[in-house]
């Protein structure tokens, strides 16, 4: 992908960091079709979220376990 923004023969000695960090920010907010249409970051996300939500699930049902029915 990098190739679309950047012609061959470029050469990345004289690519400024800034550069670098608007494609790369363009590539990664980009959506995608094999993702649903969302971004990568999007599904980075929303993948870090579902983890924590289940983390944090598994951690509260240790420490207090749920009622049992009596």
């Amino acid at each position: 992908l990098v190739r679309f923004f950047f012609a061959r023969g470029t050469d990345f000695n004289k690519v400024t960091q800034k550069q670098l960090d608007a494609v790369v920010s363009l590539i990664n907010n980009r959506p995608r079709k094999c993702l649903g249409f969302l971004s990568p970051n999007d599904l980075l996300k929303l993948i870090v979220v579902e983890e924590t939500i289940l983390y944090l699930d598994a951690l509260l049902t240790s420490i207090c376990p749920p009622f049992e029915d009596l």
